[in-house]
């Protein structure tokens, strides 16, 4: 489950067993307590402090209304319920204040309340990770933040030149698609194109995917469409990696993505039993640092989604 499901699942009872088994908060997870409407200027702080960290992180959840101090192990933790009263009207307090709590804007911020009783209960308030940091916020003495643990703290100077150089930089991910698999005694059959998709906002240019498979998986014969086509160049390499260059021809822009080449468990004679699929990936493109990784394809999970 990612963090967005998991905070539109929250209810009433998980706030309270944050606090019941003293829950401690995390890389993406903040408890707070409100002062409005006695002391806005204190909450407006905490709002745009947790926004700009939880922004130039991965991302993460407020639950407002819940008090959280230092456990024995030194770390805060979920110890009593605070509810909020005039719960509605501290959110749209929230709303209103969004646009001037931070710079530039963070998109995507979504609020619930899970009310307990009349006018009174816990606001949440999920803070997706940017793809335009770093951002400011306003209100905590203009300062940039990060999350680190279970604490937020004010960027350096290298974690600002950090975030504009992610901000320049594509962001590839390797993907298995169109997956097929039959079994029957005579032959097994597996095949599925893997691809590569920019979830980046930079444009990728000169890419290179390296791409090693076990064992009894092979690289098809015939390409993706069967006639020899396959998405990028291949060249020999000395290791036991396959190499795709995409060159000059082939530009791959955000929220784009692109099929490279077949990979199938047999496609002539009997076919040998079904296995895991193991592919180990590395790419590279013009700007961005060597990324690589391991896709593993079990074979229960293979059967189970098996073509009927």
């Amino acid at each position: 489950m990612n963090l967005k499901d998991y905070f539109e699942k929250l209810e009433l009872t998980d706030i309270q067993e944050f606090v019941e088994n003293q829950v401690s908060e995390d890389l993406n997870l903040e408890f707070k307590t409100a002062n409005y409407p006695t002391n806005t200027s204190f909450d407006l702080k905490n709002f745009s402090k947790c926004i700009s960290g939880f922004s130039n992180s991965s991302g993460g959840i407020i639950v407002w209304g819940v008090n959280a101090s230092q456990n024995k192990n030194g770390i805060d933790a979920a110890n009593k319920l605070k509810p909020i009263k005039n719960i509605l009207k501290f959110e749209n307090y929230l709303k209103r204040n969004e646009g001037r709590a931070i710079v530039p804007l963070v998109d995507n911020i979504q609020y619930r309340n899970l009310i307990s009783k009349d006018d009174e209960g816990y606001l949440l308030i999920y803070i997706p990770a940017s793809e335009i940091s770093p951002h400011m916020a306003q209100f905590a003495d203009k300062h940039y933040y990060k999350r680190s643990g279970d604490s937020f703290y004010k960027c350096e100077h290298f974690d600002i030149i950090d975030m504009l150089n992610r901000k320049s930089t594509p962001k590839l991910k390797f993907e298995v698609i169109s997956e097929k698999v039959k079994l029957n005694p005579d032959r097994n059959k597996y095949e599925a194109i893997f691809s590569i998709t920019n979830i980046g906002q930079v444009t990728a240019k000169q890419i290179v995917v390296f791409v090693k498979i076990n064992n009894p998986y092979i690289i098809s014969r015939y390409g993706i469409d069967g006639n020899g086509f396959r998405g990028m160049r291949t060249t020999p390499t000395k290791d036991i990696y396959n190499k795709y260059l995409g060159g000059n021809d082939l530009v791959l822009h955000p929220e784009t993505y692109h099929e490279v080449d077949k990979i199938v468990l047999n496609e002539i004679g009997q076919g040998p039993d079904l296995v895991d699929l193991i592919i180990e990936y590395k790419i590279v493109a013009e700007g961005m640092k060597l990324q690589s990784g391991t896709l593993i394809r079990k074979r229960e999970e293979l059967i189970e989604n098996r073509n009927q």
